[in-house]
C-alpha cells in the first residue's frame, strides 16, 4: 500500500485576512444560529444563494474594493429582510437596499 501525500495550497494572508483571524477569537467555539426562516430561504433559493456566497468570498477575502453591488431577484420583503440579516449579522457587512423601478440591489461594504 502506498501512502498519498497530500499537498495543501499556501494561500498568503493580506491583510483583510488578518483582520478577520483578529475577530475570529471572537467565534471561537460558538455555534453558529441562523433562524428558521433564513434556512428556508436558502433551501428555497439555494442557486441564488451559493452565487451570492461565491461572490461574497472572493470580495472578502480577495478584493481590495471596499464595496460590493448585488443583485436583487426577489419581489417580497421578507426575502429582502433575510438577506439584510444574513449580510449584516452572518457576513458582518454594512448592507444597503436599494430599488429603481424594475431593477433592486444590495450594496454592501466592508467594515
Amino acid at each position: 500500500m502506498s501512502e498519498e501525500k497530500k499537498h495543501k495550497k499556501e494561500i498568503k494572508c493580506n491583510s483583510k485576512c488578518e483582520n478577520l483571524k483578529r475577530f475570529d477569537v471572537l467565534y471561537k467555539g460558538k455555534e453558529i444560529y441562523y433562524p428558521t426562516n433564513m434556512v428556508h430561504f436558502a433551501l428555497k433559493n439555494l442557486g441564488y444563494i451559493q452565487n451570492v456566497e461565491v461572490k461574497l468570498a472572493k470580495f472578502i477575502l480577495q478584493s481590495e474594493e471596499s464595496v460590493i453591488e448585488l443583485e436583487y431577484k426577489f419581489n417580497d420583503n421578507q426575502s429582502k429582510l433575510i438577506l439584510l440579516n444574513l449580510f449584516e449579522n452572518h457576513y458582518h457587512l454594512n448592507a444597503h437596499f436599494y430599488r429603481h423601478k424594475k431593477f433592486a440591489s444590495f450594496t454592501l461594504l466592508q467594515t
